[in-house]
């Protein structure tokens, strides 16, 4: 289905669908299979087949389908289509972000894997903004966010929020989506906290676009006791990020603490986190490493390193991209698909290559005793 559904240039794919799951929908959006086959429709399907689809669902119970485990990746998928702007899509999500009540988001995965999808919207906003304020919520993660050991995800949760709610580019959802998270996380950025948030919870943070935020994580990360323990692991990659956006002086105080951790030259061969730190703060001027040439040039083959390397998968990806769409016209000029074909053995032309091919004398007297000594036994 999903192959259908992608490759089609038509809308016959999806109404033939669309016809087959119309009768037994209830039961198929509580059913693993069937769900990923119904939220195929919301990923894939034209502005019509999305309006038809909600206006399905919406005879449905809403609070079913919100906290269901696998019911809600098909209103994920649906509340990703902000192109669907004929009513019909709205009116259904009216009713399911009403039933996505703060209780329902901090006990239910489906919940919050819907609430992640809807912040996109930013006819939403308001809604999902009060939904992150709440204590119950406030409360799920600061319980989850400060554990070693969250729910599988919780993290998953808040990377998806910060991400969708940014994409939106609603103030209202983005700060409040942010204030809740750096809230969560305020314990685990003191001095001496006895562990750091997730790697994935911090860069989502660092990444969100909010100056604040970004310059509340560089000024704790500068004070951090443990700071040359963080500068070599995943951690340094939300340390960079945050430099990008904060303010200068913040991103300042940052780089100053970086550069008293270790010298340059050590720092930035001691690992791949730790060589993206230093260049992107060398790449921001808050690092002067001009007067030590050693430490500048091992700075300046890193970088090389990594800008090869990222040319490298763009080239690669570009690639491929050529390679599959030169396949894709080539099967459109010939009608039909490739078929596959079983290797087959090459075929010796000339009596030389004919002659090299056969058994050598001393291998045919080789065989002939092999076969007398297994015959007399």
């Amino acid at each position: 289905a999903h192959h259908a559904l992608s490759k089609a240039t038509s809308r016959k794919p999806q109404a033939f669908l669309f016809d087959a799951v119309r009768e037994r929908l209830a039961s198929l959006v509580a059913d693993p299979v069937g769900a990923r086959v119904v939220a195929l429709l919301g990923d894939f399907g034209t502005v019509k087949t999305v309006g038809m689809l909600c206006e399905e669902l919406a005879k449905l119970p809403a609070a079913d389908l919100v906290q269901g485990e696998h019911s809600s990746k098909v209103l994920a998928a649906v509340a990703k289509r902000v192109d669907e702007t004929k009513g019909l899509r709205h009116a259904f999500l009216e009713k399911a972000v009403a039933a996505a009540t703060p209780a329902r988001v901090a006990e239910h995965a489906g919940a919050r894997r819907f609430l992640a999808a809807v912040a996109c919207d930013p006819s939403y906003a308001a809604a999902v903004a009060k939904t992150v304020q709440s204590k119950s919520v406030k409360a799920f993660f600061a319980a989850q966010l400060t554990s070693p050991k969250p729910v599988s995800d919780a993290v998953q949760f808040t990377s998806d929020l910060l991400a969708s709610s940014a994409a939106s580019a609603e103030a209202a959802v983005v700060d409040a989506v942010c204030d809740a998270v750096n809230a969560a996380v305020a314990p685990l950025m003191k001095p001496d906290a006895a562990h750091r948030p997730r790697p994935e919870v911090m860069l989502a943070l660092a990444r969100a676009p909010s100056d604040r935020v970004a310059g509340g994580i560089c000024r704790a990360a500068a004070k951090w006791q443990d700071l040359p323990k963080h500068v070599s692991g995943p951690v340094a990659e939300a340390l960079a990020a945050a430099a990008q956006h904060a303010p200068t002086a913040d991103a300042q105080a940052l780089a100053d603490r970086v550069a008293a951790v270790a010298p340059l030259q050590e720092l930035v061969t001691k690992s791949t986190h730790s060589a993206r730190l230093i260049v992107a703060l060398r790449g921001l001027g808050l690092l002067n490493a001009s007067s030590d040439r050693t430490a500048e040039a091992a700075i300046d083959a890193v970088e090389d390193t990594l800008t090869c390397q990222s040319a490298s998968c763009a080239t690669a990806s570009r690639a491929a991209a050529q390679r599959a769409l030169e396949r894709m016209g080539a099967d459109a000029a010939a009608g039909s698909r490739p078929r596959r074909t079983r290797p087959t053995v090459a075929v010796v032309e000339s009596d030389d290559e004919a002659d090299e091919a056969k058994p050598s004398p001393a291998r045919k007297s080789a065989r002939a005793e092999k076969k007398k000594v297994a015959s007399r036994k």
